[in-house]
């Protein structure tokens, strides 16, 4: 009967290491709420993830940045958070659900005037948009970071009051896309990185001047049911690996990291 202890023992210490050896995070899953606009790129980002932790997933819950910070505060069981702005990542911090030490620059973007792939209107400004031929514009809506920033542009540019009887409101920048590629509206504010999704259905008319760097800020959410894994995924995307999948998708490096 020895031997048999003698093999119980060895499988026993095996098992042992073998759990030792295996992450803390494994078979766990994480919830990121992110921009919208980070669609494409953040879910490549995470099946790279995935693939390089297995038994872990990496689930997005994406929309507006301020209504994704709403569900945090609310409680939403959220382990990362990315804005497109830092000014909502900025309010989370304020609120106590963001844990500061953990805020880092993620990305930078532009805002772009984009009209359908077909369209004969020349523009190549914000004053441009003030020509009869252009009636509907698709805008996003106050929360959006992209409507924010094209809004600071168009009232230094003193031409809000000529502009804004044309805006159609939009609960996403997706869906100013959308409407641009499917011609209902005649231009529309986006990311530069959303019109770069929509080749031969849109085209870039000009770049809109703002006044400092759209910066997408990450960090980990104060109660995130798997901060390990939360703080692993962070370091990930901040990697050079995975800083190349966002700069495939257009996405340019934080003023910082230029």
């Amino acid at each position: 009967m020895g031997w048999r202890r003698w093999i119980l023992g060895i499988t026993l210490t095996g098992m042992a290491i073998m759990g030792a050896l295996t992450p803390a995070w494994a078979d766990e899953e994480i919830i990121v709420s992110a921009a919208a606009s980070l669609t494409q790129s953040l879910g490549q980002a995470a099946k790279a993830f995935e693939s390089a932790h297995p038994g872990t997933r990496v689930r997005l819950n994406l929309g507006a940045s301020g209504n994704l910070l709403q569900q945090i505060v609310a409680g939403a069981p959220v382990d990362v958070f990315v804005s497109a702005d830092e000014a909502f990542m900025d309010k989370g911090v304020k609120e106590g659900v963001i844990l500061p030490a953990t805020r880092r620059d993620l990305v930078s973007n532009r805002v772009v005037v984009i009209v359908p792939a077909d369209s004969p209107l020349s523009m190549d400004s914000l004053a441009s948009l003030a020509q009869p031929g252009v009636k509907r514009i698709a805008f996003g809506n106050p929360a959006m970071p992209n409507a924010k920033y094209a809004e600071m542009a168009i009232k230094a540019a003193g031409l809000w009051g000529q502009l804004q009887p044309k805006f159609v409101l939009c609960a996403t920048v997706v869906q100013s896309l959308n409407y641009v590629a499917q011609g209902d509206v005649d231009a529309g504010f986006v990311f530069a990185t959303d019109a770069a999704t929509a080749p031969g259905k849109v085209k870039v008319a000009f770049t809109v001047p703002v006044r400092e760097p759209i910066v997408y800020p990450v960090a980990e959410v104060a109660k995130a049911p798997h901060p390990q894994l939360a703080e692993s995924f962070i370091a990930y995307l901040l990697s050079p690996d995975g800083q190349a999948v966002f700069h495939r998708y257009g996405f340019l490096p934080p003023p910082g990291a230029r």
